[in-house]
């Protein structure tokens, strides 16, 4: 079967580069009105136009926070090259923005949790509004395909009816010590549910944590094992050892903490001492999210209130 491709535009490095960095973090948008955009814009229009027999899906170079910006944007792309590139709603916006792109396209992307914006209030200002309007009473099937940019939030993930999402911070689990593992109920994964996340790794400061591996008790524990276990991975093992001042790592070495001059030996590799093996486990889960989640025109979403939608 063929892959599926998608193409982002840029358009977020763009903001973070030109807007953010160059203002020092006051939002100015007079790039956005420069040759040097503007040719950006059309050398990616262009692109788009040679290749998008190949694209599935790509992305429109909209301006975060100014959604007349992103509006002129996207008409250019449509009307300058005949491409039809996703529109991207984002938080904080007038939702009026929100129902003039789904009076005129059927596939629309919202933003995650990117530009400091907390799970409280994206859950308030694109989750609850932008599914509420998509999922009408009294079917509650959603009407337009959303996707979500950066938002593989286990939590958000599912509690949402996604056409699509994507984001890189998934891998920010296995490089903090964090392995997922579905949700089970009398023996059977139900991945409507969010999932547990254990810390597993060996170095001290982790054990403190009150879902460290270590901390788990009794049946937790156990289920724990068993998933990791079926699916062919091990915990591992390693010891500490304090080292002098300019210490070369060696093979079968990490640093642990490199203020204390704490390194790590790996006696056994395994899920508390490589983050390249926890983000196998993790990547695991996702693929299984997706082989066992409903198809998108089976899903039904009813509103739920604030209080319990947050959690």
């Amino acid at each position: 079967m063929a892959s599926k491709v998608m193409v982002d535009s840029g358009a977020h490095s763009i903001f973070v580069r030109e807007v953010l960095k160059k203002q020092h973090g006051v939002l100015n948008f007079e790039y956005y009105e420069t040759d040097e955009f503007w040719n950006y814009v059309n050398d990616y229009g262009q692109w788009l136009k040679e290749n998008k027999h190949l694209l599935d899906v790509y992305v429109s170079v909209d301006v975060i926070h100014s959604p007349e910006l992103s509006w002129k944007v996207q008409r250019h792309l449509e009307d300058e090259f005949g491409v039809s590139p996703l529109p991207v709603y984002h938080s904080g916006e007038d939702f009026s923005w929100f129902k003039k792109y789904c009076d005129n396209y059927e596939y629309i992307g919202v933003s995650g949790l990117g530009q400091e914006v907390s799970k409280v209030a994206w859950t308030k200002n694109i989750g609850i509004p932008v599914f509420t309007y998509i999922c009408p009473g009294p079917i509650y099937k959603p009407t337009h395909k959303i996707h979500g940019f950066a938002l593989t939030s286990p939590s958000l993930m599912t509690s949402y009816p996604w056409f699509s999402v994507d984001s890189t911070s998934w891998v920010q689990f296995g490089k903090y010590g964090i392995v997922i593992i579905p949700y089970k109920k009398n023996g059977v994964y139900d991945f409507t549910k969010s999932p547990y996340c254990v810390f597993v790794s060996s170095r001290p400061a982790s054990k403190s944590k009150d879902l460290h591996y270590d901390n788990l008790v009794g049946l937790h524990q156990e289920y724990f094992n068993e998933y990791c276990e079926e699916n062919g991975f091990v915990m591992g093992s390693s010891c500490f050892k304090h080292v002098a001042d300019g210490h070369k790592i060696t093979a079968g070495e990490q640093w642990a903490d490199r203020s204390t001059n704490l390194v790590e030996v790996i006696q056994e590799k395994g899920l508390s001492n490589s983050h390249e093996i926890r983000d196998k486990i993790n990547l695991l889960y996702y693929l299984d999210l997706e082989k066992n989640s409903p198809a998108w025109e089976d899903l039904v979403w009813k509103p739920k209130t604030v209080a319990t939608t947050l959690f």
